[in-house]
């Protein structure tokens, strides 16, 4: 097939897929406006007759169940709309020719942000990016190949890559690359505009990013990089595929992004919803400090209010007393103090949980042993469950809650203190600092250093 030839039948490729994208649009358009008459007249239906419904309560629940249903099905059809229409500018980016082990003719796989079929159970027109056939679009070059898919390891051969540039639904460009993507091409789409938000790589991830977005295997992954690699922009890419790999078990209400600053924040606020994710909780770490710091003091001071301090009363040494408390000696005095801390932290008792008795040194056993992993101040709560699992175990026989909770004060009180602000004090003071003022509650306001 020529060039030309090729190019006209990429053109027609794209025209069908962007009409059947605009014909899913109106039917899910139709279907939602459906759900929407479906909802009113629940409400109407609920609010003619409540007063009629059953005493015990059943009926009422099961017609709110049914609304709360209806209503989330209609948010999942609006979500699904947004996410088509983000399709119809740029539906795909790349295609991969797969010649399946035992076949005479290649498979043709078009990857973008999104899976799209015109009809459920349809094969994808277009496959998500993160799908483990599109692998094969970032991992290899012309030749044997081979994926990993829910039946097992699919082997074949790559018979052509494709790469294409959309916008606002025309083909800019479109042309055959047999081996991998190279830097040039990352610069043009990384130097494409001046938008001063993060630029969606996607189109130009290399092999060494893939590998780093698609790990699985570590749990703790640090990427390191020059500035201006795409450290970032893999980080969030990797978010985006592990939130689709693992969708029973993770959401994005449980990813939280810690940034240094607003500015930062506002650079990568729409990578993700242009990945095909939702919004994902994002804060300064100063956020996130207060936010855990919040029951143990009523206030904390800003980074606004250090920098007023520093200007006001440059005499105080505000900026050396930050400095020292920033350093990795001040870090290593603290980690000196944490392995100590255990001891000095713990007054074991024996306890009784009804019949079932434990020794000061069964009590040692399992929290310097058994739950040595788990933080300090949740370690106790891990050994009472342990042994009230124990206890209703061995006596078949479920313990009532409020006696739970008392068991779990009683095994609680076996902390010197849980204060925090108590803590560090001792740690000030035994490491020669000046320390907190030994204040209630409802006056302490922590500095921003501390």
């Amino acid at each position: 097939m020529s060039n030309s030839d090729a190019m006209n039948s990429e053109i027609r490729f794209l025209e069908e897929v962007e009409e059947k994208l605009k014909t899913r649009i109106t039917e899910i358009n139709a279907s939602f406006l459906e759900g929407e008459k479906q909802i009113e007249s629940m409400h109407d239906y609920y609010w003619e007759n409540y007063t009629e419904m059953d005493e015990y309560g059943y009926e009422n629940y099961d017609n709110q169940q049914a609304l709360l249903g209806e209503v989330n099905a209609n948010n999942e059809r609006l979500m699904k709309k947004q996410r088509l229409k983000k399709m119809i500018d740029s539906p795909y980016f790349g295609r991969v020719d797969f010649l399946f082990e035992g076949e005479e003719e290649s498979e043709s796989f078009y990857i973008g942000i999104g899976n799209f079929a015109p009809k459920a159970g349809m094969t994808p027109l277009i496959y998500d990016w993160r799908a483990p056939v599109s692998g094969l679009f970032y991992d290899y070059d012309r030749g044997q190949a081979s994926y990993e898919a829910p039946g097992g390891t699919i082997e074949g051969e790559i018979t052509s890559k494709w790469q294409y540039k959309i916008k606002k639904g025309k083909m800019v460009y479109a042309f055959e690359s047999d081996t991998k993507i190279d830097d040039e091409i990352l610069k043009q789409e990384l130097g494409s505009n001046g938008d001063v938000q993060l630029k969606n790589i996607v189109r130009t991830i290399q092999k060494e990013q893939n590998e780093i977005i698609r790990n699985v295997k570590d749990k703790v992954l640090v990427i390191q990089g020059a500035a201006g690699s795409g450290k970032t922009s893999v980080a969030l890419h990797r978010i985006a595929y592990l939130l689709y790999h693992d969708r029973k078990n993770l959401k994005a209400s449980d990813i939280l992004i810690l940034s240094p600053n607003s500015v930062f924040a506002d650079y990568i606020s729409h990578i993700l919803p242009e990945l095909g994710e939702e919004n994902i909780q994002e804060m300064s770490f100063d956020l996130f400090a207060y936010r855990e710091l919040k029951g143990i003091v009523s206030d904390c001071e800003d980074r606004y209010d250090y920098l007023e301090k520093l200007i006001h009363f440059p005499e105080m040494g505000i900026r050396e007393s930050y400095l020292k408390k920033q350093s990795a000696g001040f870090v290593g005095e603290m980690e000196g103090f944490l392995a100590v801390l255990e001891d000095q932290l713990m007054d074991f008792k024996p306890v009784k949980i009804r019949t079932l008795e434990k020794t000061e040194e069964e009590l040692i056993h399992l929290f310097y042993f058994k739950f040595q992993d788990i933080p300090i101040l949740a370690r106790m709560d891990a050994v009472m469950e342990y042994l009230v699992d124990e206890y209703e175990t061995l006596y078949n026989r479920n313990l009532p809650e409020d006696e739970v909770e008392e068991i779990r004060e009683k095994f609680n009180r076996m902390y010197v203190t849980r204060d925090i602000y108590k803590i560090y004090n001792w740690f000030l003071e035994d490491s020669g600092y000046e320390t907190l003022a030994k204040i209630p509650y409802e006056n302490r306001k922590l500095q921003y250093e501390d």
